[in-house]
């Protein structure tokens, strides 16, 4: 039986429709270092925490807050060697700054178990990659500093959203511990690439109405600025 052209294209729109992506968007959680560090006491690795937002991953999410599985076809984390372009950028930008949890273990586990549910967007280079680019791109460091948020005082959650909507023009979310602020959690479109408002469930976050946007201590200032060395 011959089917009919229209008929066809019919079924070829449908079975199109729902072969979409099984993500929303994209959720960029950034670490407070100071924060962070202050919230897990004596588990904080202090040499590696720097006074600028660092990534904590690039999170594919659907708008029910349903958790997305890895990619079929998706292999799990490859370690980048050290003489990959990837890896100093990492190093300095996505650390881990706990005892005994090395950086790579750090980036493993985003890959596992964030990146590879969008694989059919992103392999594992072009997730880190793209994630970086996100970071620097968006620098909430200097947002917040533009915005008159001083590090080492208290704020309301208000403060610190609003200040950040004026920059970027979209709701972003915050999380934080222990009373401290510990990230900030950008949204994106379904390429990952438009700001988006962070109206969903997929993207999380929590404070109390006042907190702590936590400093360096002062000797670490110190030693960061060296004299000049």
């Amino acid at each position: 039986m011959k089917i009919p052209l229209s008929l066809l294209i019919f079924f070829l729109l449908v079975t199109k429709s729902y072969q979409k992506n099984p993500w929303d968007g994209f959720g960029l959680a950034l670490i407070w270092p100071p924060g962070y560090c202050a919230s897990i006491g004596d588990r904080c690795e202090e040499s590696k925490v720097k006074s600028d937002f660092t990534i904590h991953g690039l999170w594919p999410f659907a708008n029910s807050g349903a958790k997305l599985r890895p990619g079929r076809n998706s292999k799990t984390y490859q370690p980048i060697p050290k003489n990959s372009p990837l890896f100093n950028p990492l190093t300095a930008n996505w650390p881990s700054i706990e005892k005994n949890k090395p950086d790579d273990g750090f980036w493993a586990h985003e890959w596992n178990d964030h990146g590879r549910a969008s694989f059919t967007l992103f392999n594992q280079p072009q997730y880190f990659t793209k994630a970086l680019d996100l970071l620097h791109r968006n620098n909430i460091t200097r947002v917040l500093q533009n915005g008159g948020i001083a590090r080492g005082r208290q704020y309301r959650d208000t403060q610190i959203l609003d200040a950040i909507r004026r920059a970027l023009n979209v709701n972003v979310k915050i999380q934080c511990k222990e009373k401290y602020l510990v990230e900030v959690r950008i949204c994106f479109d379904q390429a990952a690439k438009a700001m988006i408002n962070c109206n969903t469930k997929g993207i999380t976050g929590q404070c109390p109405k006042s907190f702590t946007f936590k400093s360096l201590p002062a000797y670490r200032v110190l030693n960061v600025w060296d004299f000049g060395k």
